[in-house]
This record gives C-alpha cells, structure tokens and sequence, in this order.
C-alpha cells in the first residue's frame, strides 16, 4: 500500500513543529461565510442606493449605470470617498455593513465563524504571528 499522508495533517504537524514561522493569507471568503459582503459587493449596494436617491434604477446591472452615468469605472475607495468625506462620515457609512443589526442578530449573521475562532486560536498559542488579508 503506497497510501500518502494527507497534506493539511502534514501542515499542522509543521505549524506545531515551527510555532510563529509561518503566516495566515486571507482572502474575503473569511468574512463572506459570516455574512459580510465584499468590497465589490459593498461597492455594487452603494451605487444602487445612490441611484435610487437620483430616483433611478440601476437595470440591467449597478456597474453598467455607475459607467453610463459617470463615465468612469466603478471604484470601492472612490465611491466611498465621495458618500463619505470625513472619516467619521466613512465610518457612519460602512457601519452597517460590517456590525450586525436586528436581523443580523437573529439569524447570526456577522459574527465570527468557526474560521475566525480557528485563526483566533492559531494567533493566542503563538502558532501564528503575522495575518495578511485582502480582507476588511
């Protein structure tokens, strides 16, 4: 029998073996399965609510209004640069997509996932030091 050991128990052993040499790369996927959207998700909400503030609809997508109305590509940090010209402003802004609410409340969205724990977990026993993200 020529059976391998699995790769993920040969990563652990490894973390184990070398606390604090290897570092967490996270991508969205993180947050998503708490039910925090994406940038791009975030961007695509925000510009259907300012078109819906113009009394416009955003059809056949949010972007392809955000082009044909401004003239220009769609940007998260543009956007929100715009709605939001001071910090706290930006801060008031993106709130609501990154805090749960009522209804986040009861079906449990935005709050730390199993993931979140794990990592949590990997960083308080020194196995990891450093996290990179794309993320939030």
């Amino acid at each position: 029998m020529n059976a391998k050991i699995d790769p993920l128990t040969a990563l652990a052993i490894a973390i184990q073996s070398s606390p604090g040499v290897y570092a967490l790369l996270l991508g969205s996927g993180t947050s998503r399965a708490a039910g925090i959207l994406t940038g791009w998700e975030i961007t695509s909400d925000l510009i259907t609510k300012v078109a819906r503030a113009r009394g416009e609809s955003c059809e056949p997508s949010a972007e392809e209004w955000y082009r044909r109305t401004y003239g220009k590509e769609p940007d998260y940090s543009d956007l929100i640069n715009e709605l939001g010209p001071t910090k706290s402003a930006r801060q008031q802004l993106l709130r609501g997509y990154f805090e749960p609410n009522g209804d986040d409340e009861q079906d449990g969205s935005k709050r730390p996932t199993a993931a979140h724990h794990a990592i949590a977990a990997m960083v308080k026993q020194d196995y990891v030091r450093f996290i990179v993200t794309t993320n939030f």
